[in-house]
């Protein structure tokens, strides 16, 4: 299905999407979505999905909106959870450093000892 075309057409018929055959093709949470009954929610929701598919499937939109169950703004979040779907965080692993001494490794200066030293006080 050429869902670009399809939100084309539900763009200029806001209310077609309620009764759509081609809506029961679409994930659930992307049905659920978009056939809300205030005009001017739907035909925002309609505006966003029908951006999104330049640039995302629409699996992948479902997938987002099922993770956003319950959320108090899916339409706020949805593009940041496509986001974070594409691009993972980059978590790398802990390099070991040879050259500070096990001793040391964890240990939290006393910084009031700095501070006598320095003869900074907090008067």
């Amino acid at each position: 299905i050429e869902w670009s075309a399809v939100f084309d057409g539900y763009r200029r018929k806001p209310r077609a999407v309620m009764y759509s055959d081609l809506a029961k093709f679409m994930p659930a949470s992307v049905r659920t979505f978009v056939q809300v009954e205030e005009v001017d929610l739907r035909k925002s929701r309609i505006a966003l999905i029908r951006r999104l598919l330049d640039t995302h499937q629409m699996s992948e939109i479902g997938a987002a909106l099922d993770t956003l169950t319950g959320h108090f703004s899916p339409d706020a979040a949805l593009e940041h959870v496509l986001y974070t779907m594409k691009h993972p965080e980059f978590r790398p692993e802990p390099f070991t450093e040879p050259h500070t001494p096990m001793g040391i490794h964890g240990h939290t200066p006393d910084l009031r000892q700095y501070d006598a030293i320095l003869g900074v006080s907090k008067a």
